[in-house]
């Protein structure tokens, strides 16, 4: 637990972002990081800010249909181009007004509540408002992480957010060698086995298509910041735990004694932290184990997995592949998703794929595997490729 009522000492810590697909361990992640004492972090604290930066993005190059503030960060399968290179060139630079400042911080303070809370508590008591531009507004959360969670030990500050993995581009490019990201990659099977245990809100399309999105985003992110971007999958995390800290110590310099051998899973106060399986498993505890790995086959029917292998193969990350051929399109019918009794927000998401343009969104699919057998195993991505999602 870390030791309270210390003066944080001015001096230079590295940023670790840990990014990755909802429902693939990262919050165990982050909680363990969360019990080191010499490590500031924060799960899930800020991602409105990111949902608000992608639409001033949108209206910066000229979008006639930018998304909503409040909206969900998109998949980008089929996308703009000229989006992805404006993501790529930024540098959260852009000038932010008061009243978009007051706006954004309302829709921190709903959504991290659940999450982290200490972090929100102090947002809230915040009378600051200075801040310029966006990326001023993102270091004064970096640094309220420190002020929340830190002491004068404190060696790494960071967060996690799931579903943003695309803003590791313009953090790096603001704050450069001293940001470090973890990406978490977890079985695609399972990813969505347990999404329909737990929300059930996402219809498999939506969701193998932000899957696709962590895998080419990771291959580009690593290609273009080979020393600051990792990976971990979270099998090998499940059943040797330890692979974090050696991760972690390669990542980020001077880093052997800030992991302990011991893991401290915490809640946002230093409590211990049981794990948010959506299995509704008696048996939760802190601890880290590997009874999730292949649950899909409890959770999902032959149609559902057949669709998730046939959706989900790739020629620019193999690991997860069912097999070495590209699989043909099942002939069982596309598994659709009902829309009873689910908030708007997902009933939009699942009817703008699986309902009168589901044929045409199966196309994409259909093309898109055509364009793997063309695309060569190992092939780098870059910017022109990045949308495809091979």
């Amino acid at each position: 637990m870390k030791k309270k009522n210390q003066p944080i000492k001015e001096k230079k810590i590295p940023y670790l972002f840990v990014f990755g697909m909802y429902r693939s361990g990262t919050t165990a992640i982050a909680r363990l990081l969360a019990g080191e004492n010499k490590i500031a972090f924060s799960s899930d604290p800020i991602r409105p800010f990111f949902n608000w930066y992608r639409s001033i993005l949108q209206k910066d190059i000229g979008y006639t249909d930018i998304d909503d503030y409040t909206r969900p960060l998109g998949d980008y399968f089929e996308g703009d181009l000229n989006y992805i290179k404006k993501l790529i060139g930024s540098k959260f630079l852009e000038k932010v007004k008061k009243t978009e400042l007051i706006n954004i911080r309302e829709n921190l303070i709903h959504h991290g509540q659940e999450y982290s809370p200490k972090f929100i508590h102090n947002l809230k008591q915040s009378k600051s408002l200075s801040s310029l531009s966006y990326a001023d507004e993102l270091k004064y959360y970096l640094d309220l992480i420190l002020k929340t969670y830190g002491n004068n030990e404190t060696c790494i500050v960071g967060l996690k957010e799931v579903w943003s993995i695309e803003m590791a581009l313009p953090i790096i490019n603001m704050i450069g060698e001293d940001a470090k990201i973890l990406i978490v990659i977890r079985d695609p099977l399972d990813t969505v086995a347990s999404s329909f245990t737990g929300s059930n809100n996402y219809c498999i399309l939506s969701l193998v298509r932000q899957w696709r999105k962590q895998i080419v985003f990771y291959n580009f992110l690593k290609n273009l910041f080979p020393n600051q971007v990792t990976s971990i999958n979270y099998e090998e995390f499940c059943t040797k735990p330890e692979i974090l800290k050696s991760k972690i110590e390669k990542l980020i310099d001077n880093s052997e004694n800030i992991l302990s051998d011991k893991f401290n899973l915490s809640d946002d106060y230093g409590n211990s932290w049981i794990k948010n399986s959506s299995y509704k498993d008696d048996n939760l505890t802190s601890l880290i184990d590997n009874r999730s790995i292949g649950k899909y086959l409890k959770v999902l029917n032959k149609p559902q997995i057949e669709w998730i292998i046939y959706l989900t193969h790739m020629n620019s990350y193999t690991k997860y592949n069912r097999s070495k051929e590209v699989p043909p399109m099942p002939t069982n019918p596309y598994p659709k998703k009902t829309v009873n009794n689910i908030p708007e927000w997902s009933k939009f998401d699942i009817l703008k794929l699986e309902g009168n343009n589901l044929d045409q969104q199966l196309q994409l699919e259909y093309n898109r595997i055509k364009k793997i057998s063309k695309f060569g195993i190992g092939n780098k991505i870059n910017e022109n490729n990045l949308i495809s999602q091979i």
